[in-house]
C-alpha cells in the first residue's frame, strides 16, 4: 500500500471564446505549472471545441493541492482577479462522490460491484496479473490515479477479465453444478486490462486503498457470468 492519499483541495478554473478575462485564466496556468513541476500538487487540463458554427471553445484547468497550499493558492488567485471553484477533496473522495462520476460502462460490457475480499481469496488460488498491476499504481501511477479521484470530473474504472481456461460454458456449468469452492487450482485466468490512455486498470487499487470493499468494475459478459456464478458482485 502506499502513502494515504492526503485530503486538501481541489480547484477548478475555466475560460471560454466569450470570456474578457482570459488574462487571469493563463495566470492560473503559470501557477499550476510551478506548482506541478515542484510535485506539490497534480493539474488537469481540458478543452473543446463546439462542432457548429461559431464553433466557441471552452476551457477547463484543474489544480489538486493539499490543504496546506490551500492559503497560498487563494491568496494569488485573490491578487490576480482569479474567479474559481473550490471543492474539498474529502468530499470527492467519499464512496457515493466516486461511484457518481465513474463513467458508463462500453457497450460491449456490463458495470459491477466487485467483493474485494472474495476477489482476494479467489486470486490466492487463481492466475492473475494483479501483483503486477499493484506493483504499476504504486510505482508510477498512483498520482494520476489520485488526480482522477480528486477532479471531480468523470473517470473510467478498471475493466476485470475471468476467463476459464478449458471455455466459458463448461466452466460456468461445473460452478454452478459443484459450487465455487469446487473449482480448480489455475483453471482461470483474472485479469485487470489498461482499456483507455490513462491508467485506469489502475483505479481499482486506487480505490481499495480508500478502504472500499466494494469497488466498481467493467466486465464483458463472459466474466460478468463466471463472477456473478462464484459469488462476487454485490
Amino acid at each position: 500500500m502506499i502513502n494515504p492519499i492526503s485530503f486538501g483541495s481541489t480547484y477548478k478554473v475555466s475560460t471560454n471564446s466569450k470570456d474578457s478575462e482570459v488574462i487571469a485564466f493563463d495566470k492560473f496556468q503559470e501557477l499550476c505549472e510551478i506548482v506541478h513541476s515542484e510535485r506539490k500538487g497534480s493539474t488537469k487540463y481540458e478543452d473543446k471545441v463546439e462542432k457548429k458554427y461559431p464553433y466557441n471553445w471552452s476551457a477547463t484547468q484543474t489544480l489538486v493541492v493539499p490543504e496546506s497550499l490551500d492559503r497560498d493558492v487563494e491568496r494569488y488567485c485573490a491578487l490576480h482577479g482569479i474567479t474559481f471553484t473550490k471543492i474539498f477533496t474529502h468530499k470527492l473522495l467519499r464512496p457515493e462522490n466516486i461511484f457518481s462520476r465513474i463513467q458508463p460502462a462500453p457497450k460491449d460490457k456490463v458495470l459491477a460491484y466487485v467483493n474485494t475480499k472474495k476477489l482476494d481469496k479467489l486470486i490466492e488460488k487463481q492466475s492473475s496479473n494483479f501483483a503486477h498491476v499493484k506493483s504499476d499504481y504504486e510505482d508510477y501511477f498512483n498520482r494520476k490515479t489520485d488526480l482522477a479521484l480528486k477532479s471531480g470530473d468523470k473517470f473510467a474504472t478498471s475493466t476485470l477479465y475471468i476467463n476459464p481456461k478449458d471455455g466459458s460454458e463448461d466452466a460456468l456449468k461445473y460452478i454452478i453444478k459443484n459450487g465455487a469452492n469446487a473449482l480448480n487450482d489455475n483453471s482461470l485466468t483474472i485479469w485487470l486490462n489498461q482499456e483507455t490512455f490513462d491508467p485506469d486498470h489502475c483505479m481499482y487499487f486506487a480505490m481499495k486503498d480508500l478502504g472500499i470493499k466494494s469497488i466498481p468494475v467493467y466486465l464483458d459478459k463472459e466474466s460478468y457470468a463466471i463472477g456473478n456464478a462464484l459469488g462476487l458482485f454485490e
